[in-house]
């Protein structure tokens, strides 16, 4: 049987504008990560860190589907993130948003999954913000630190059967955000100054 994914082209819905530069040889993602449940694989255009060994590990984050209240627990988000309950989540689109735990994750609906936290993270966000993922609590807001620093964004499409897999890993250049995985984070935006991204 065959584990190794290996890169391949992804010719729709095209997430590069224009690209100056990409990492040598690409990268290998950390499949171990990757809840497998979700769907067979992980569209391209999503943004990664790097750790002390070379492995590179998806940014786990998410494109709200409606507005969310202030005093919201429960957010709409778009189908098939990498989200997991237990998980740490906040928003950098908005000033002061805090982070809490995920304590379900409801995917029944076909257009939408909803993520529920056990505390509201305390601003409204409306339709196309993001969340994404932190390493710890915050109840103050706006403090939450990423779990990798951002290093730039995967260029394939990851085969989730497999138990092993590559990507182009683009470095600068200009980004169509609206055909990207799981949209552009201002945080992760803010960290990759060479990359411009267009909503």
């Amino acid at each position: 049987m065959n584990n190794y994914s290996t890169k391949k082209e992804y010719q729709y819905m095209p997430f590069i504008i224009r690209e100056l530069e990409d990492k040598a040889g690409g990268g290998s993602i950390a499949m171990a990560d990757l809840d497998k449940s979700v769907s067979d694989s992980v569209a391209p255009g999503f943004f990664v860190g790097r750790d002390t060994k070379g492995l590179y590990h998806l940014l786990v984050a998410a494109v709200l589907f409606a507005n969310a209240a202030a005093d919201a627990t429960s957010y709409q988000v778009k189908k098939n993130s990498q989200f997991k309950v237990g998980q740490f989540v906040t928003s950098g689109d908005v000033v002061g948003v805090k982070a809490y735990a995920i304590t379900a994750i409801d995917r029944s609906n076909p257009q939408y999954d909803v993520i529920t936290v056990g505390t509201s993270l305390g601003k409204a966000l409306s339709e196309g913000k993001t969340l994404h993922q932190v390493k710890a609590e915050d109840a103050a807001g706006g403090k939450s630190e990423l779990l990798y620093a951002p290093y730039g964004v995967a260029k394939n499409e990851i085969d989730l059967t497999k138990s092993h897999a590559e990507t182009g890993i683009s470095l600068r250049g200009s980004y169509n955000v609206a055909n990207m995985a799981y949209g552009a984070p201002k945080v992760f935006r803010d960290a990759l100054p060479m990359m411009r991204f267009e909503d």
